[in-house]
Parts: structure tokens; sequence; C-alpha cells
């Protein structure tokens, strides 16, 4: 059965010839001359329009000014068509409404852009076929050819009129609405990605209420944000206090809050994003300094660094772990944090960490590392089996992770102590070591060894990508443990 849209193409190509007959025979257009494009904003506000008024189908007063469709028979028709066949969507009568008046719209846009062309072409003295002689044009076609142009001329005067005496209205609070976007964001990203937009929002609230309409959230507004950040301290908990945020922070707030408003107008609660076109171009001498890796005899020292008396007392058995693990694993600091009982397995011999089903940074991550021989002479799986549930519960015991994770004590105290005590210089020539370094340190070492970069993504938890032999043809075979064995074994440090 013909659908609505296929009998709309089918009338285009009837009223392309009419839109020829009538150009060649000199009808004036007036309309045109102060024609433009339907701009992305006020195809959202017509969107908007739709989508708030959802009982226009069946509200008569309404329906006067939303049913100015041009093929209003054909349209009611396809309206009920729809309700007997459209088993899979079930729309609602408005949705239905709503989906047609929208591919109507799109057609008589169409179509005026073709009267345009064809208009231009005469007025360049190019030749335009026409199939019609004479003043032999069929008047029901001419009729909604006719309705057709005009209406919509005629409709976006009247949403011109109705958005502006509502305001498109949004009504709705912005901190009502990033509610909505968060509650839908949680089932879409990791915990640590909430927490920095809840840093980022934090502090546009107070600077805009959030009681106030999302609506009234202007460019001036963003602007003055944006130099807002510019000018905000770094966290003085670091030791930065007088420094400001590096400009990668500040594109991670500005990024957030234009996540938010793209979302806030796809889901019709404003018209445009303020923060469009706002990061800050991050050249040469503002991206972050790079992180080199640490030589064996600073690796040898971390892992045997003797703790002061009164050092990471809290998490004191974390710290002593944490490092020789990352050493000898290339594991990031948020997958130790999160270990249990039992991700340890073994096979055929061999003890390994089993992180498929974790919820780590990317799928790639998910993956089974072999435990090296030097963490089985530090007693690794004695320790790992004397626990219950979390590996490293001093650090998940309060429940929500922090900003950067359940890993961020570890972070502070290695990045504060570990390194100003063993006299490791932590940044120099441009580059930085931090926990994080550790990883580059044992990604440089099985570059160093020239080993298969196949076998080596398996184990750092990165993506194949273009390895289509192995991603697409080998997907449903795993890599021997004894391989990746051979692979970790390659971490010496000496």
């Amino acid at each position: 059965m013909e659908d609505f849209e296929s009998f709309l193409r089918g009338r285009f190509e009837e009223y392309k010839k009419i839109a020829s007959w009538t150009v060649k025979s000199g009808t004036i257009y007036p309309e045109l001359a102060s024609y433009e494009d339907v701009s992305e904003d006020e195809r959202g506000s017509i969107d908007a329009l739709l989508h708030q008024n959802g009982g226009v189908y069946s509200d008569p007063i309404k329906s006067n000014i939303f049913f100015k469709v041009a093929h209003k028979e054909y349209f009611n028709e396809y309206m009920e068509m729809y309700e007997n066949w459209d088993e899979k969507e079930k729309l609602a009568p408005w949705k239905r409404f709503e989906k047609l008046f929208k591919t109507e719209f799109r057609f008589q846009e169409r179509l005026v852009k073709e009267i345009i062309r064809l208009k231009n072409k005469h007025d360049n003295f190019e030749t335009l076929d026409c199939d019609i002689e004479g003043n032999n044009v069929d008047p029901d076609l001419f009729r909604d050819f006719t309705r057709c142009y005009t209406q919509f001329f005629d409709n976006r005067k009247e949403y011109s009129g109705f958005i502006d005496e509502a305001g498109v209205a949004h009504s709705d609070s912005i901190g009502g609405v990033y509610d909505k976007f968060l509650m839908q964001r949680r089932k879409e990203v990791k915990e640590n990605t909430i927490l920095h937009y809840g840093i980022s929002f934090d502090f546009l609230f107070e600077f805009f209420d959030r009681s106030e309409a999302i609506s009234k959230y202007s460019k001036s507004c963003a602007v003055d944000l944006k130099s807002k950040l510019l000018s905000k301290k770094a966290n003085s908990t670091k030791g930065s206090e007088k420094k400001t945020l590096a400009v990668k922070t500040v594109n991670r707030y500005l990024s957030h809050y234009s996540k938010f408003f793209n979302w806030a107008v796809k889901h019709y609660h404003t018209k445009s994003n303020p923060f469009s076109g706002l990061l800050l171009e991050e050249s040469m001498n503002t991206v972050e300094k790079m992180r080199r890796p640490y030589s064996s005899e600073e690796a040898i020292r971390i892992l045997s660094y003797q703790f002061g008396q009164r050092e990471a007392v809290k998490i004191r058995e974390a710290a002593y772990w944490f490092p020789k693990i990352a050493f000898y694993t290339g594991m990031r600091l948020n997958e130790i944090s999160v270990l249990k009982v039992v991700d340890l397995k073994s096979e055929d011999g061999i003890y390994y960490l089993n992180l498929l089903d974790k919820k780590l940074k990317t799928k790639n991550s998910r993956r089974q590392i072999p435990i090296h021989s030097e963490l089985l002479k530090f007693g690794f799986v004695d320790f790992f089996k004397s626990k219950k549930d979390y590996v490293f519960p001093e650090l998940t015991h309060k429940g929500g992770a922090k900003r950067d994770g359940w890993g961020e004590p570890i972070s502070k105290w290695y990045n504060r102590n570990v390194l100003k005590n063993l006299g490791i210089e932590k940044e120099s020539d441009g580059t930085t070591l931090n926990f994080h370094a550790i990883r580059n340190t044992v990604l440089s070492i099985f570059k160093h060894e020239g080993l298969n970069g196949y076998l080596v993504k398996q184990i750092a938890g990165h993506s194949p990508d273009d390895d289509m032999t192995f991603t697409v043809y080998g997907s449903e075979v795993s890599t021997k443990m004894q391989v990746l064995q051979s692979i970790i074994e390659k971490i010496v440090y000496k």
C-alpha cells in the first residue's frame, strides 16, 4: 500500500511540470523576492511547537492553526490508514499527525526551491522543459500546487508569530532539563563522567539559577561563563592555587555544556545551543605536557619504596600494591581500583585477571591479563585470595566514586609523595611523570621489544583499529593464555 511520502513523490513530478509551465508563462511569485531558507532554529522551533501541542489532532481550535496542509483530504486518508496498519510503531494520533505534517512541510520546502531553480534558469535565458501545452492543466492538480506553494509561506508566518508569542516557550527550568539530561546520560556513560558533569554544572549554577527558564540562557550568558572559566583558579588542594584552569580543563567544561544544550534542542526544550563554537583552540603551547616512561632505575626504586610512618595510613595496603600491579600489567588506575576476588582466574596453571565483565573505559578494555612472575613472588595470589569481595575495600567503602574514580586517593598519594621522597623530578624538558606514566612505561617496553602489535593491544586494552584480519575474521577465537603470558614476561626492570 502506498504511503504518504510515496504519494508526495508522485505529486512532486506533476508539480514540477506545472512549475515549469507557470514560470514559462510569466507567472509572478512575489514571495520569492524575500525568501530565506528554513534555518535550523526555525525547524527546531516548529518541531517544538508540534511536540508541545500534542493534542492538536483532536483539538479543533488548535487544528485551525496546525491543520493547514495542502493535501488535506489525502492527509486525513493517510491518518486513518496509518491507524489501521501502523502496528509496529503504534503511534498515538498526534504523533502520526506530526510525522505526516513534517513530511509535507519538507515537500513544500522542496517545491519552493524547485520553483526558484526554474525561475533562475528562465531568467538566464535557458530553455525550460514543459510537457503542458496551452492551458491544458488539470484544475485539481493546479489547485493543490497553488495551495502547497502559498501555505508554505503562510505557515512560516503563522508559526513565526506563534513562536514569538509563546517564546517557544520553554518554561522548563534549566535545572529541571539538566536533571532529565543526567537521567539519560547515567544509562549511557560511566559514573566518573557523571561526576565530571556535576562539577561543570555546579559551576554554571553559581551564576545562573536552576529555576530560570532554559530559554533565557543566551549566547551572552555562555560567553560570560566562558570568561569566568578562563579566570577560574585550579584546584588549590593540588598546590595550584595561583594557576588558572588548563585549556584542556576549560574545554571539558564547555564541552559538557554544549552536549547538554544539543540534547535540550533535540528534545524540544530550547531553540539553540549557546555554547556552540566556544571551545578554545589547543595549540602546541597550551597542550598539556606529555608523560614520559620511567627508566628501569626509577621503576626499581618505586617498586621498593618504603613508606613514612604517617604516610598513606588509611590506604597503606592499596598504596603498596597499586604501583606493583601497574608496573607489571600496564593496567589503568581505575581498573586496579575495581578489582574483585572473583577476577582472579587460572588456566593451564597460569593465573590471570579477568576483566571481561567490567564496566571500563572502552569495550576493548575488557580483557584478560596474565599475572607476571614478579607479582607472584610478591605474594599477589595469596593477597588476592585473602579478600572477600573488592580487593581494595578501603577505596570503595564510601560508596560513590570520586571525581577521578576510586583510585583517586592513590593517585594523589603517589603524585605528591613517592616521586618527591625518591628525588625523582616530576617535570623536565616538556615532559611529566605521574602514576599514569607507569602505563606508558609498560607500553614502551613492549614497543622496544618489537612485540606483535595485535597481542600488545590485547594486553593493554586498546582497539585493534584497522586490523580486519583478526577483528573480523578471527573475532570468535581467543588468544592462548600461554601466548599472552609470554608478552607479559617481557616486562623486566634491571
